[in-house]
Formats: C-alpha cells, sequence, structure tokens
C-alpha cells in the first residue's frame, strides 16, 4: 500500500513539474503570452497610435479580467439559474440544406 502510494505521490510530482516546465516554455518563447519580440516587430508596433512607451494602450475600455471567485459564481449562476421556455414547447423542424447552395 505505501509502495503504491509513493508511485501516486512521484507521478504527481513529475506531472506538476512538466506543467510548470510547458508554462515557463510557452510564456518565454510566445509573445502574445509575454515573450520578447524581435526587432522588426518592435519596428512595425511603433507604427500603431496606440502603441505607445513600448505598450499597447486600448483605445477602448476593456472589463476586468474574471477572477475565481467570479468564474465560480457564474459558473454557479449558470448551472442554477432556471430559464423561463429553455426547451421548445414542439419539436424543432429539421431543414435539410443542399451543400452546391453554400
Amino acid at each position: 500500500m505505501l509502495y503504491l502510494f509513493k508511485k501516486i505521490v512521484v507521478f504527481f510530482i513529475i506531472l506538476v513539474a512538466g506543467l510548470f516546465f510547458l508554462y515557463l516554455v510557452v510564456i518565454s518563447f510566445i509573445p502574445s503570452f509575454g515573450g520578447d519580440l524581435s526587432p522588426a516587430q518592435k519596428i512595425d508596433f511603433k507604427q500603431y497610435k496606440n502603441f505607445k512607451k513600448g505598450k499597447f494602450i486600448n483605445k477602448k475600455e476593456v472589463p476586468e479580467p474574471l477572477t475565481l471567485t467570479k468564474f465560480f459564481d457564474l459558473g454557479y449562476k449558470f448551472l442554477t439559474t432556471k430559464v423561463r421556455n429553455g426547451t421548445p414547447s414542439s419539436p424543432v423542424e429539421i431543414v435539410k440544406i443542399d451543400p452546391s447552395t453554400l
């Protein structure tokens, strides 16, 4: 029993370490996730009106990020709210579409 427990613990340690390593690779090498910009990208970005002092400035108001608390509140509301007329009162008619008309 102790042997199985040790194997499970080692597995989870390796799994967490692997996921952390993958996270570091993604963050470091993919520019959209925070990686470094190439010199060509820096030159291109300087031409944009909303690129100032090395950063992009949002032109419009951006909604605040979804925090963990808000995520669970939203999920709870989604799963527990009763929707009025949520199911059709009669079967929905199936309409076949001719692929050649698309």
